[in-house]
């Protein structure tokens, strides 16, 4: 019996090393070296990047375990909130996923070293703030760490002796509706007891709303896949939606698919906030070998190059404000004939400068720009390879009024 107790401890032994031994292989990061990196780069260029912690910028709830979503953003006046459009990449979702922070990373660093001398990266970094967030789920990335390399959720106590929430199954949008989400709390794919029940997933949301990226890119592993909406809705942008997913993942010679589930980021950022969204699943594992990871993250740079590029190329963009006072309309909508959403979307301009941007193929379209008290206005404007700015200044029903009924007095 003393012996067959030994071997069960020592074979337990052997398992628990070679369950951790993946994660801690030299090449990968945890959670304080990945914030460590971020702050790095911001000592190193402080005029273009600087590490934000998310939590206190949009006052959302830290992690059950008590940690801080970080991001580094860049631009040419990193520490001024700029009137520019936004470009957001994120990684790590699910916890064993340990090549997707490094290849947020290496957008990182890429960008900062190359600013000022590639006539590409100054332009982008010059045009856009870019918000790149390593790791959306440090709890459990930290559990991957010191007891399971393939924990896959968060860390939130599930009340029945369970732990954690699939982050990707917890968007709003759709959530719990189709696809491969669970309601068992055991579950590597539970969905969570709520849509957007989780702290990171509420700070991912602020942040969404707050900046309206033009292009939102998250990464996962694995399959050399770009998935693209929606798995269980009709697109309306169709045309606009494949012909960008074709070019992105040819850039990188990945394959096409639908999402896995109703309730991931890529689809509610497409839903709710305008995004052209992606999610890519980098690799054919999900721990490849670390020196396989420079030659992963270098084959995703054509990618990311790509769309940096095609945000600032044909669209309509501008801002819309309050004809009387200047200020900007927040609740105005956007809407384009012939372009019929029917999954609830909403074009809005982001909230800060009342800038708005909308990706369209070449070709002439009628705009539509309306809010709640105001008069709506239409515009006929011509796309062709370029983006075309077009500023709206939106009447309020007072003010429109009270000229027809002038007119109406004068011409009598």
């Amino acid at each position: 019996m003393r012996r067959s107790a030994s071997i069960l401890t020592l074979t337990v032994s052997v398992l628990l090393v070679l369950v951790s031994s993946v994660a801690t292989a030299p090449g990968y990061l945890d959670y304080p070296a990945i914030v460590a990196r971020l702050r790095s780069i911001a000592r190193t260029h402080p005029d273009i990047a600087r590490a934000v912690k998310l939590n206190d910028l949009l006052h959302t709830p830290l992690t059950h375990e008590g940690r801080a979503l970080w991001a580094l953003k860049i631009s040419d006046h990193a520490v001024e909130t700029e009137d520019e459009p936004a470009f957001l990449v994120d990684g790590c979702h699910h916890a064993r996923e340990l090549v997707t922070p490094l290849a947020v990373l290496d957008i990182a660093e890429t960008l900062t070293s190359a600013y000022g001398r590639d006539p590409h990266v100054t332009r982008w970094v010059n045009a856009y703030e870019i918000w790149l967030i390593p790791c959306v789920n440090p709890d459990g990335l930290a559990y991957v760490f010191s007891r399971d390399s393939y924990w896959r959720k968060n860390r939130r106590p599930n009340g029945d002796g369970t732990f954690g929430v699939d982050l990707n199954r917890n968007y709003p949008f759709m959530w719990g509706v189709c696809g491969a989400n669970s309601a068992r709390t055991a579950s590597d794919v539970y969905r969570g007891p709520a849509p957007a029940s989780e702290a990171e997933i509420q700070t991912m949301l602020a942040l969404g709303a707050r900046e309206r990226p033009v292009i939102y890119i998250s990464y996962h592993s694995f399959g050399e896949e770009v998935l693209y909406p929606y798995l269980c809705g009709s697109l309306a942008e169709r045309e606009l939606y494949h012909t960008l997913r074709d070019q992105y993942a040819e850039a990188m010679r990945y394959s096409i698919r639908l999402a896995s589930s109703s309730g991931e980021s890529f689809e509610h950022f497409y839903n709710r906030f305008g995004s052209i969204a992606f999610l890519t699943e980098i690799g054919r594992s999900f721990q490849p070998p670390p020196d396989r990871v420079p030659h992963l993250v270098a084959q995703l740079r054509s990618g990311w190059r790509f769309l940096l590029d095609r945000g600032l190329g044909p669209s309509v963009y501008g801002h819309i404000r309050d004809a009387m006072t200047g200020e900007p309309v927040t609740e105005a909508s956007i809407s384009i004939a012939g372009i019929a959403f029917t999954e609830g979307e909403v074009r809005r301009p982001e909230p800060l400068f009342g800038r708005y941007q909308w990706l369209l193929l070449p070709g002439t379209y009628t705009i539509t720009f309306s809010a709640p008290g105001y008069e709506s206005i239409t515009h006929t404007v011509e796309i062709k390879e370029e983006a075309v700015r077009l500023d709206v200044d939106l009447i309020p029903l007072v003010i429109g009024a009270r000229r027809a009924s002038k007119e109406l007095s004068s011409s009598r």
